[in-house]
């Protein structure tokens, strides 16, 4: 019998354990990754705009700091996170400083254009249905994000949904490093 609380309360102390790391983690909208693109001039992005008013393109989007995020009208974590992009958008389209480009992976523009008008997307959305702009950032699968520095630079990726508040936080340390 001694033998069974022993190895209960192992796997007891194991479970807790599991338990408290998990909880402490930080969301993935404040971790970012370590891509080789990092600090690295962001990748060429442009053409025609899914959400209209003609071609879009991040080169003029300079001066600025970028949000481009990666996503899949299919998707459920891009479903879950387009309020969330949407609410940042907006906050930041008063104060500038700050866009917001969507790019439809691997999808097909006429689904991923009528998803974006019915579910938000005000801000610029590109279409890549063959993949070549995500296989440029090293993306593995949506919804995945990239801050653009004001001068062209890949600040962050996020990896997973994103939150304002934690696209606020990125923004907070990009600016306190003087970009």
């Amino acid at each position: 019998m001694t033998r069974i609380r022993w190895i209960a309360t192992g796997v007891g102390v194991v479970v807790v354990a599991l338990i408290v790391v998990f909880a402490v983690s930080p969301p993935a909208t404040t971790v970012a990754d370590r891509t080789p693109l990092i600090d690295k001039p962001a990748p060429a992005l442009a053409g025609p705009s899914l959400t209209g008013g003609g071609r879009v393109s991040l080169a003029r989007m300079r001066g600025s700091f970028v949000l481009v995020n990666f996503f899949a009208h299919w998707c459920v974590p891009c479903q879950q996170e387009e309020p969330q992009l949407e609410a940042f958008w907006r906050q930041h389209r008063r104060s500038g400083g700050v866009a917001v480009l969507g790019v439809v992976l691997e999808d097909q523009p006429g689904p991923a254009a009528k998803w974006v008008e019915e579910h938000g997307g005000r801000y610029p959305v590109l279409a890549d249905p063959e993949g070549d702009y995500a296989f440029r950032y090293g993306v593995r699968s949506p919804p995945t994000s990239f801050l653009i520095s004001p001068k062209g630079r890949i600040l962050s990726e996020i990896d997973g949904p994103v939150t304002v508040s934690g696209l606020d936080r990125l923004l907070a340390v990009a600016r306190a490093r003087g970009y």
